[in-house]
């Protein structure tokens, strides 16, 4: 059910700061004539439909065109196909002004009716016929459902249903017609391959803390870990300039091996990590030898 904003007597401001007078609801003639309008377009609707609803089920592709008084002085001659298209804008139709009507007499019991919401109940089956043609078209071409053979016989009760539920939850099938649309053009641009994808750009490394943070002059125990995260299998490591080895663990760590002579002089060695393009970056630490 759509929700219309309720009545209120105090003006409401908006985002901008401006005043707005209180939404008006329809007055009482307004509703009656709104009502009517939607009564007298689902009569005719289901009139018409009723009208071009086929003697079987299974339009074949031997059927004949066939012919239909509408209103005691329209003839209309169709064939199986276009009768069937017929079908689906009127079953379309009549799944929105479902929806409309149901719409419309909850809020009118409610005296909620609010009369900017008038086109919405309007245009409600006028929009359902355009969903309904277009899964029609969606579905006969095999988008959907998978193509059809070529000279088989079309369920008309299964078309107009679906039809009717295009209609009545066309929220749904906006959603569906737009997944449809993503398959489409996702597959015609994966077909391109990697080569016209851009590589992927390397995080910027960050080097959180060294274990251990100090160690003792002239050590034997040349290995540190460095922690963080975004290092890559790649990443190169310097001590006050000068590249060292290193290697990535399975936990994201860095395990720097040092070189004596890193550990020969006491003071604070500054530590750079650097990931390489595309992308990329450095982070620095200090460790301290005493």
């Amino acid at each position: 059910m759509v929700d219309q904003s309720t009545n209120n007597s105090d003006p409401q401001p908006t985002d901008l700061g401006v005043v707005q007078p209180p939404p008006r609801l329809l007055g009482w003639w307004e509703q009656n004539l709104l009502g009517g309008v939607l009564m007298l377009l689902a009569a005719v609707l289901t009139y018409v439909f009723l009208k071009l609803w086929p003697p079987s089920l299974d339009l074949g592709p031997n059927t004949g065109p066939q012919t239909e008084v509408l209103f005691g002085w329209i003839p209309v001659s169709t064939l199986p196909e276009s009768r069937l298209i017929l079908l689906v804008a009127c079953a379309g139709a009549l799944g929105g002004l479902i929806h409309a009507l149901r719409s419309f007499s909850s809020f009118s019991g409610n005296r909620q009716l609010v009369a900017s919401w008038t086109y919405w109940y309007l245009m409600r089956p006028v929009s359902g016929t355009l969903l309904a043609l277009v899964f029609y078209l969606l579905i006969r071409g095999g988008f959907i459902t998978g193509a059809i053979k070529e000279g088989a016989g079309i369920s008309v009760a299964g078309f107009v249903g679906a039809a009717a539920l295009v209609g009545l939850f066309s929220d749904l099938a906006l959603d569906k017609l737009k997944e449809v649309f993503r398959t489409l053009f996702a597959g015609q641009e994966d077909e391109r391959g990697d080569r016209l994808k851009a590589p992927d750009a390397n995080p910027a490394p960050k080097v959180d803390s060294v274990q251990p943070s100090q160690l003792a002059l002239n050590t034997n125990n040349l290995d540190v870990q460095l922690l963080g995260h975004d290092f890559v299998s790649n990443s190169t490591v310097t001590v006050d300039g000068k590249p060292r080895s290193s290697k990535l663990m399975p936990d994201g760590s860095l395990v720097l091996t040092l070189d004596p002579a890193d550990v020969a002089v006491p003071g604070s060695r500054q530590i750079v990590v650097a990931n390489p393009l595309p992308g990329g970056g450095t982070s620095k630490v200090s460790l301290t030898v005493a």
